[in-house]
């Protein structure tokens, strides 16, 4: 049986492998995850790895203040001002 690290070590050459191929982190961790069954590496690890087999930071994500002011500026904003919603009466009094 194979030590545990290098379960590791094979689970990430299986990673950089699929990578290169261009599939996604999901599509491979759902492979591997049939292949290895529990001793498979978690769905975060894979994800990471892939990203350092890309040459990308894994530690660089968006991050939710970020997507919240996305969607505020795409949802409220509009020429730089506040989108309120009518109230019934003259609009610059709401």
């Amino acid at each position: 049986m194979a030590t545990s690290n290098d379960l590791l070590i094979k689970q990430r050459s299986v990673i950089e492998f699929l990578a290169a191929e261009g599939c996604s982190a999901a599509n491979i961790h759902t492979r591997m995850k049939t292949v290895y069954g529990e001793m498979c590496i978690s769905h975060c690890a894979v994800r990471k790895r892939v990203r350092i087999f890309k040459g990308e930071d894994p530690r660089e994500t968006r991050r939710r203040s970020s997507l919240r002011q996305e969607f505020l500026e795409q949802h409220f904003f509009q020429a730089d001002r506040l989108s309120r919603p009518h109230c019934g009466r003259d609009r610059n009094s709401c």
